[in-house]
């Protein structure tokens, strides 16, 4: 210290450390950030010790509440409100590389890294909490949740969660073993898991696991629209679309494509990205039209109503009519940066994982259907599926509002054949089995038509279909 303007010093102390940093609070008590931690001045050369321990603070400073924040690049940020009596460390996760991301019904953010750990912000985003999974190096890639539980994948198996990511439990089954690559749940509560021997569904939340199907394939994606109906992404085999929870799956194209991302949306349609650009199908793989993007790869998908967003290395591409054409997010598209991962918050805001570079919110929220109890203001008649199918097939059709509802089946004539539905239905997806064994072989046609309340036609549409014998 010196009292005569630097010409001469007494020392204070401290002779051993490095001081980065020297303020002092609204009583006017001295502070040192050093090599050490923080230390308060007391008299003389003595000084007292308050914490925190670290190797070296990058900054310190007292707010006008007395509020201590200390910040070490290491170890992360430091606080304290009772004069460094206690301290708690929080965490950052803007280095942090954000693969796969989930939003609970309290709003709270879970963003799983591809370093083995879980950040969770019990509020969009407004404080992270760091949770440890596995080993180092692993990565966290998908979550799901159901009433209490929170479940994520990780490439060392899979984990659950009752208290809102506190504390895991690794329930990877012996019966399908090693890595969890995706995990979703259908509206029956049933929790699904794509693995390196296939699908595998749990009717206990995890306490126990039975085969779904394709136990030849290594199962990369599991995707379940409001209708249960399931597509997975394989290896170099393609996408597979099961309409029974998993009895039985029909190839839907795809193979040897490079796919690295896959989404439904609520019409039923299949999302399939990859190096290039997004694939759709809307009749469940029979046909495929695909939309370019320029030397980039499209590393997550996401859809709300007839929106659909897109994650790649140049940020964020979106599509306003159900992906016939993509345009880059011209003022919150995060040019700059490689998105790993989309989602929603309760609030219809896009949610966006950044390679080393944490996690983004749109201030836009964006209105839809994403949720299965949430319904369109639109009404959807989907194509038949099989198609071509012999002797059966499921039509599947949503409604927006209730109505008295018809629907039947024509022959090329225009004589009816069927009527597979005459009464009134209330608002939701439906779902209509056409069993076509005592017709013969030829083309068919499906009308649909809802009358509302007020006696006028809300809607109506037809669509085509083929029985080979």
């Amino acid at each position: 210290i010196s009292s005569d303007t630097g010409k001469t010093w007494d020392s204070l102390g401290l002779p051993l450390t490095t001081i980065s940093v020297l303020t002092e609070d609204s009583q006017g008590r001295i502070y040192a950030s050093t090599n050490e931690g923080i230390y308060r001045y007391v008299d003389s050369t003595e000084w007292e010790f308050i914490g925190p321990s670290a190797s070296q603070f990058d900054d310190f400073l007292i707010t006008r509440s007395n509020v201590f924040i200390a910040t070490a690049s290491s170890q992360g940020l430091y606080r304290s409100s009772d004069y460094g009596r206690v301290w708690e460390k929080t965490t950052t996760i803007n280095s942090e590389d954000v693969s796969a991301m989930y939003v609970d019904k309290q709003n709270a953010i879970y963003a799983g890294t591809m370093g083995n750990s879980i950040f969770s912000s019990s509020f969009i985003g407004t404080g992270w909490r760091q949770t440890p999974l596995g080993t180092t190096g692993s990565e966290i890639t998908s979550f799901t949740g159901i009433d209490t539980f929170l479940f994520a994948g990780t490439d060392e198996g899979l984990y659950r969660t009752s208290n809102r990511g506190l504390t895991w439990t690794n329930i990877t089954s012996s019966t399908f073993g090693g890595t969890a690559h995706s995990v979703a749940v259908n509206s029956g509560k049933e929790v699904f898991v794509g693995t390196n021997f296939g699908l595998y569904y749990s009717t206990d939340y995890g306490d126990s696991w039975q085969a779904a199907g394709l136990a030849s394939q290594q199962v990369f994606h599991v995707a379940i629209d409001p209708s249960d109906k399931i597509a997975v992404s394989t290896g170099d085999s393609g996408i597979f679309v099961s309409q029974d929870n998993g009895a039985s799956w029909d190839y839907a194209g795809l193979a040897g494509e490079d796919i690295i991302s896959m989404a439904v949306n609520y019409a039923g349609e299949i999302f399939a990205g990859g190096y290039g650009g997004v694939s759709r199908s809307t009749d469940n793989g029979l046909s495929w039209i695909q939309r370019t993007f320029d030397n980039t790869y499209v590393l997550a998908l996401a859809t709300r109503g007839r929106q659909v967003f897109a994650g790649t290395y140049n940020g964020v591409f979106t599509s306003t009519n159900n992906g016939d054409t993509w345009s880059a997010m011209s003022k919150s598209g995060l040019k700059t940066y490689t998105v790993l991962s989309l989602t929603f918050d309760n609030l219809g805001n896009l949610v966006a994982g950044i390679y080393q570079g944490g996690v983004y919110r749109t201030l836009q929220s964006y209105t839809g259907v994403n949720e299965r109890d949430e319904l369109p203001g639109a009404f959807v008649l989907n194509q038949n599926y099989p198609n071509p199918f012999n002797p059966s097939t499921v039509i599947r059709y949503l409604l927006s509002v209730n109505g008295n509802v018809t629907l039947k089946v024509y022959d090329v004539l225009g004589r009816e054949v069927a009527t597979l539905v005459d009464e009134f239905q209330a608002s939701g997806f439906k779902s209509q089995v056409f069993d076509a064994s005592g017709l013969a072989s030829g083309v068919y046609f499906y009308t649909l038509t809802v009358v509302g309340h007020d006696g006028i036609m809300s809607y109506t549409d037809v669509k085509k279909m083929l029985l080979i014998r």
